[in-house]
């Protein structure tokens, strides 16, 4: 415990989640011939799902749909991608007569709680099949190591995210006068990380 090892990994990998589906959008179509009438930006909200619900009856009226809400709900230890049980691991240099010594990485699954909360269920259904259709499933995501590791030989980390596979629909039920119908999906995806 003497020795700080915070290097932004989580919140990089949460970071890199939302930036492999932000430039999702959904088109709204002409009933008739099915032509595209308005493109919609899906914003992407870190939260709990009842937060932004919570936010959404707020009268400011700040938040829009369609919205789609990640939040960590748990982060554990990957034994089966386990490298090295030793602190470190040695790499041998280009030269030949080099060492570097380097951290063991520690595997780690972050799971995510990610609902979609749409008024329109069209929407959902776009929202989704990126999802359906990307996450086959799962996808990888590159990013640089981080400077402070000093690793003169590996230039990027590669990390799975994994859909569950399911998203169970939820309709609203016995709703006030003063309520918006509102259509949403939850599901899971894992940062292995």
């Amino acid at each position: 415990m003497k020795q700080y090892s915070y290097f932004f990994e989580q919140s990089s990998l949460l970071n890199l989640f939302v930036s492999a589906f932000d430039e999702a959008f959904v088109y709204r179509y002409d009933a008739r011939n099915r032509e595209p009438k308005e493109k919609i930006e899906v914003r992407y909200v870190h939260g709990p799902k009842h937060r932004v619900l919570h936010d959404l009856n707020d009268r400011a009226k700040t938040l829009t749909l369609p919205v789609v809400t990640i939040e960590q709900t748990n982060v554990s230890r990957d034994s089966t991608r386990l490298f090295n049980k030793n602190k470190h691991f040695y790499h041998q240099g280009k030269d030949e007569k080099s060492l570097s010594k380097i951290p063991t990485p520690i595997p780690v699954n972050i799971e995510l709680a990610v609902s979609v909360i749409c008024y329109f269920k069209e929407d959902l259904d776009q929202i989704l099949q990126n999802f359906i259709t990307n996450c086959n499933p799962y996808i990888i995501v590159s990013w640089k190591t981080p400077e402070d590791f000093e690793l003169p030989f590996l230039e990027e980390i590669r990390t799975e995210i994994q859909w569950s596979g399911d998203a169970p629909i939820t309709n609203p039920k016995d709703l006030s006068p003063d309520v918006k119908w509102r259509i949403s999906a939850d599901t899971n995806f894992t940062i292995k990380g």
